[in-house]
């Protein structure tokens, strides 16, 4: 990795656990795949920003820290020693104001995101949706936070997001849940505006075991209700969905965060799984008659890790998976699966 920190005198500087936690990234228009404020809860206070040169992999550069992580010392900035001795390092102790998700440098402490995080290609940003929507800019390498708006009321996002930039019309797309416990809605957010619209059509509430993938100029979702295994086609130029049930692996548990990648050369989706039962085993979706199989890599696949999510992309000038897994500190951490 680029930069590299040994273990620091505050909270838990584990570099490993901002990749191998809940959190995800996204590709961005430069080559380049993000992966904003990672970690949380216990696995690292760290909230560095963290960029994958793919063009460039296998040199000491191959992974460069866009953003540094906030220093706990810094005069007047100071952590109060409450987080400095947390055990969970998604939410500021004593909280600055709300939601919790704010340091005193005014940086987003680290967090599990899930799939909550997009790249804005006009505007060159990478974000994520939990508590605040915050962004930063690849460019002027600046982070900006906003409250959402969602009814006319301000909103804090939790687990679990799963949204989506829509160059057609400038929007972002997904499932966001901004009331605890509730259902997850599927929104419409403008960048310009900065208003959410809530649409109807996808018939499940999102949970850890939904994933979903860009396909063609739709967004394909892979989930479960009832007792059923359910898919949806979200239509980004028209902004209508469609839906229905399918034969394949069906269930509803929380904790999953399953690699989910449509493969352009295959016309499939590409899933892995990381449910006990199932963990580790590979599937493939057809989109077309909605059709489920199974798929065993040839060569030496890359070795399972937890919540693999959108670390997991297809990267169109190789016609390859990029896949990034952490299973220990001194194994290799991206794979490239040559899909044609």
């Amino acid at each position: 990795m680029g930069k590299r920190f040994k273990t620091l005198n505050h909270g838990n500087g584990s570099i490993r656990e901002t990749f191998s936690a809940w959190v995800s990234g996204d590709l961005g228009d430069d080559g380049k795949f993000y992966i904003p404020w990672g970690g949380g809860h216990g696995n690292t206070s760290l909230n560095a920003i963290w960029s994958l040169d793919i063009e460039h992999m296998g040199g000491d550069d191959t992974w460069v820290i866009e953003q540094l992580p906030s220093d706990p010392d810094r005069p007047g900035f100071e952590w109060s020693n409450e987080y400095r001795k947390s055990k969970n390092f998604t939410n500021y102790r004593p909280a600055l104001k709300k939601p919790a998700d704010i340091l005193p440098d005014g940086m987003p402490t680290s967090r599990h995101q899930y799939n909550g995080v997009w790249f804005d290609t006009k505007r060159k940003t990478i974000n994520q949706s939990r508590g605040h929507l915050w962004s930063f800019n690849t460019v002027s390498k600046e982070t900006t936070g906003k409250v959402w708006h969602v009814k006319g009321k301000d909103r804090y996002p939790d687990i679990y997001g799963n949204l989506f930039y829509n160059e057609f019309h400038d929007t972002v797309v997904g499932h966001l849940r901004y009331k605890k416990y509730s259902r997850h809605d599927h929104i419409r957010y403008d960048p310009k505006t900065h208003k959410v619209r809530l649409q109807k059509g996808v018939p499940w509430s999102l949970g850890g075991s939904t994933c979903g993938t860009r396909y063609k100029d739709n967004i394909l979702y892979l989930g479960y209700a009832n007792g059923s295994a359910r898919w949806a086609i979200y239509d980004l130029k028209k902004e209508s969905i469609k839906n229905g049930k399918f034969k394949g692996v069906a269930f509803d548990w929380k904790n999953e965060m399953p690699a989910c990648v449509y493969i352009p050369e295959w016309d499939k989706v590409l899933r892995r799984m990381q449910q006990p039962k199932i963990q580790g085993r590979w599937f493939t979706f057809d989109p077309n008659n909605k059709t489920e199989g199974r798929y065993t890599p040839d060569g030496k696949p890359p070795p399972y890790d937890r919540y693999p999510g959108k670390k997991v992309f297809y990267y169109a000038p190789w016609k390859s998976v990029i896949y990034i897994t952490t299973p220990k500190v001194k194994s290799n951490a991206v794979y490239v699966m040559r899909v044609g």
